[in-house]
């Protein structure tokens, strides 16, 4: 191994802006400079992991930048740290305000665009919000359509009692149920309506509802509920004598008729496996899929021999040609193609593993170094203790105030953990005495606002259901992550829910639990499309109630 000295180590730390990309770069110098204790001379020109921000010095960094957004994206560290202890107005004291003066008039001229509310609202959302924050969407808005009904309990409960079921209303008047199950007043409305649920089912019941279909497709169609009860019941049969079986007979003249539309074999019996199915079943299937070319090779030996001869190991054979390569293989007879090759890795002996072994002082400098490969050789032949005879033990007694000075270097747990100092940290994890040398360092936890918990329909369907659509925010941002998926997707939106939850993230994995289709949008790439959902509607009133539930428990 090569001996350095202090100065070759200095020139090598010159290379580096931070101790993390010296580490990674060049970590034989850095294990060296932290052996010999000049890991701080070393390093010193180099920034710290952390800082340990005070108000001056935040303030001296503000002042490098113009505006918020600028600063936020600069120096994310020093702008957290003072939005966290709301000190953000007194460092921007001398930063440009961007937000635009609006006038009335500009305002006007903006909003007479638009022929309702909210699609000004979606388009234009900072001059939506100029004329709502001074009461004058009024005004503004007088050429639109009226803004949404404010319904109250006694117009609901009307509607309401024109149903029998939660369904049914839902369905017929989408806007007054919403507003019932937001206002939580749901039941109070529902208490005249028959819930399905409990509905007993009887033999002579399922029995009737099944006479009334000729076949087992039109009643799973039309009653899926009693359809489903037979087959759970073990009745299924028994309702279904009087049905007819829908069973095509297939003709040699119409599966030739239907071959003839495939090139291949394969493309047949994927797209109609009946018919390919029939042509096996009854030995017609060499002659109907006569016209279709035979798509398997029939290779020889001067043709593999040609092929073999391209290519330098075993490995670029196979990756560049491996229908050739499985050929040679299931005969047996690689090895007759493979006499030109080189062998992809020479074989280890005793004498060559313990020349490489004599370049380490130490086993863990021979496992990680760039000789591996003889160290896990010399492992599972056993010979390890063989070839280290000249090593020294690194084995290290530790103590509480050598742990504790190892613990300093480190700001956070899993640094100390996946550090070089993870064997002290091993030491303090099983005495169980982690916390006393931890103290000092910060908490892993990442800050977040996502306060808000929505859950909203879109204009879309998928599949014959309404596609909808849930997620987390935060107070700070309001609808704009909404207003921004409608956008991509080029749909409307009807908001369900938007409530101030303590955790948000429980409801979002709450509803990510529950079954429905996530919409398939092929080569479109829709930002937060993994909380969508193409759900029925008993599938949203099971949303529904789970977050009621939740906020029952809250």
């Amino acid at each position: 191994m090569k001996k350095r000295s202090l100065d070759e180590v200095k020139a090598s730390a010159l290379n580096y802006r931070t101790q993390k990309e010296w580490k990674e770069g060049d970590r034989f110098s850095h294990n060296w400079a932290w052996r010999h204790k000049k890991l701080a001379e070393c390093c010193s020109h180099m920034k710290p992991f952390r800082t340990n921000w005070t108000l001056e010095t935040v303030k001296i960094e503000a002042l490098k930048y113009s505006s918020r957004v600028e600063w936020e994206r600069g120096n994310l560290a020093s702008y957290a740290w003072a939005c966290r202890r709301k000190l953000v107005d007194e460092c921007c004291t001398h930063m440009k305000r961007l937000l635009k003066k609006w006038t009335l008039e500009e305002v006007n001229s903006i909003a007479s665009k638009y022929s309702s509310r909210s699609d000004w609202c979606r388009e234009h959302n900072a001059s939506y919000q100029w004329a709502r924050n001074r009461k004058l969407l009024e005004i503004c808005a007088a050429h639109m359509d009226a803004p949404p009904k404010r319904w109250t309990l006694t117009e609901v409960k009307e509607i309401a009692t024109k149903y029998k079921t939660r369904v049914l209303w839902m369905k017929g008047h989408f806007r007054s149920f919403t507003w019932a199950h937001k206002n939580g007043v749901i039941d109070e409305c529902c208490q005249h309506m028959k819930l399905l649920r409990n509905d007993r089912r009887t033999l002579e019941s399922v029995f009737k509802i099944a006479q009334s279909y000729s076949t087992r497709g039109e009643w799973m169609k039309g009653d899926r509920l009693s359809y489903q009860w037979s087959l759970r019941h073990g009745f299924h049969e028994k309702c279904c004598e009087h049905m007819r079986e829908v069973i095509h007979k297939w003709s040699k003249s119409e599966v030739l008729i239907i071959a003839k539309t495939f090139k291949t074999r394969s493309s047949w019996k994927k797209n109609n496996p009946r018919s390919y199915g029939w042509a096996v079943d009854n030995g017609y299937l060499s002659e109907i899929a006569s016209h279709m070319p035979e798509l398997l090779h029939k290779w020889t030996e001067d043709e593999i021999r040609e092929i073999a001869c391209q290519y330098p190991r075993r490995v670029d054979w196979q990756k560049g040609h491996p229908n050739s390569y499985a050929w040679a293989q299931s005969r047996g007879i690689t090895d007759k193609f493979c006499q030109h090759m080189k062998r992809g890795q020479e074989k280890w002996t005793i004498d060559r593993v313990k020349q490489i072994a004599l370049k380490y002082n130490n086993r863990t400098a021979w496992a990680k170094g760039e000789d591996a490969n003889s160290y896990a050789w010399a492992l599972n032949h056993r010979l390890v203790e063989l070839c280290c005879g000249h090593m020294t033990l690194l084995h290290i007694e530790w103590n509480e105030s050598q742990v504790y000075k190892n613990a300093l270097k480190y700001y956070t747990r899993t640094e100390w953990a996946k550090g070089i100092d993870c064997n002290s940290y091993n030491w303090a994890l099983k005495r169980g005495i982690l916390d006393k040398f931890c103290e000092h360092m910060g908490p892993a936890k990442r800050y977040t606002d996502a306060n808000i918990f929505y859950l909203y329909k879109t204009g879309l369907i998928y599949q014959e259901r309404s596609i909808y659509k849930f997620g987390v925010t935060s107070k700070r941002r309001g609808r704009s992550r909404i207003d921004q998926v409608a956008r991509n997707l080029n749909t409307s939106v009807e908001i369900i829910h938007f409530i101030e939850v303590d955790d948000a993230f429980k409801y979002e994995d709450a509803l990510s639990s529950l079954t429905g289709i996530i919409p398939d949008f092929g080569n479109l790439k829709i930002d937060g499309y993994t909380e969508m959902r193409a759900w029925t509607d008993g599938q949203l009133m099971d949303a529904l109630n789970l977050i009621t539930m939740l906020q029952r428990k809250e």
